[in-house]
């Protein structure tokens, strides 16, 4: 069965590692719950229906599926996609000194772009296995 990215949902909560995101994929959810990954049942997709949609434009271009998913010591998340544009997950701390996560779309005409590849390259970095939930 090929996968197609359909929809990308968050929620990001007020608190140190509350970055929820789910990847729709053609009958398959993929769930990123702070620190990890995991498989969860189509059926459960309504549940997140009151998140945030990401407004990706790509989606609706082309069709796009995750190619590789690597972390570097759960502080920094790379979900790259077979069109080579990287979600790419980090931590930041505001002045309070609170940790808490982020995310962004990193596409190739981005400035940042070659070095977001580069930390994703380096030999400590992981490649994760989505968990079946």
């Amino acid at each position: 069965m090929e996968r197609k990215l359909k929809n990308i949902y968050y929620l990001n909560e007020d608190s140190n590692y509350g970055l929820k995101i789910l990847f729709d994929l053609n009958n398959i959810l993929l769930l990123f719950d702070s620190i990890s990954f995991v498989y969860i049942s189509n059926d459960q997709l309504s549940n997140f229906k009151h998140w945030k949609t990401l407004n990706y434009l790509d989606l609706s271009k082309e069709s796009i599926d995750i190619k590789i998913i690597k972390e570097d010591e759960l502080t920094s998340y790379f979900v790259e996609l077979t069109n080579q544009d990287i979600l790419y997950i980090f931590q930041i701390i505001d002045g309070l000194e609170q940790w808490s996560q982020s995310f962004k779309i990193i596409s190739k005409n981005d400035n940042e772009y070659d070095k977001i590849i580069q930390y994703m390259n380096e030999e400590w970095i992981e490649i994760v296995s989505p968990k079946e939930g």
